[in-house]
């Protein structure tokens, strides 16, 4: 949705000589772009091939146990400092996990936080640049029929 109003945005303003509102709606819609493709392609935080391993345990010392903790789904052991929690819809542990977004259908957690959030915030930049542009396009469109309207009374009065 967001690139087709982009491109309704660009095209209507292409022929004008708006160059901030070009370079500020397309800066903002290839952030949210990127930032998008960022935080559904990347890996949340889902632990590591290592804390599956049962051998595991065995390498922390004795007094380092207090410091771990183990998922009663997954069978995994992670260190309580990288704060796992366990995700119900994709059935993996994650660090840091902050949700599960269905818009994006991944949980959001350590390693693409950042990229989902500014992919929320440049939404609502890019409605408002929109917006912008729609209210310089009407003032444009005011002053280009005012000048028709000025230059037809002008015909009008040499005419006679």
């Amino acid at each position: 949705m967001s690139s087709g109003l982009y491109i309704l945005i660009y095209l209507t303003i292409y022929e004008k000589n708006y160059r901030w509102v070009k370079i500020g709606i397309s800066s903002i819609f290839f952030l949210h772009f990127f930032s998008f493709l960022y935080t559904i392609f990347s890996n949340p935080g889902i632990p590591e091939r290592k804390y599956y391993t049962r051998n595991y345990i065995q390498y922390i010392k004795k007094e380092e146990k207090g410091k771990y903790t183990k998922c009663k789904i997954c069978n995994i052991i992670t260190p309580k400092s990288l704060h796992a929690v366990h995700c119900y819809y994709c059935n993996v542990c994650v660090f840091d996990h902050d949700h599960h977004c269905t818009c994006f259908g991944k949980c959001v957690g350590k390693n693409n936080c950042w990229s989902f959030y500014t992919a929320l915030i440049t939404i609502p930049l890019f409605m408002i640049m929109g917006f912008i542009t729609l209210i310089c396009f009407a003032v444009y469109e005011d002053e280009a029929r005012s000048a028709l309207r000025r230059q037809a009374r002008l015909a009008r009065k040499n005419k006679f």
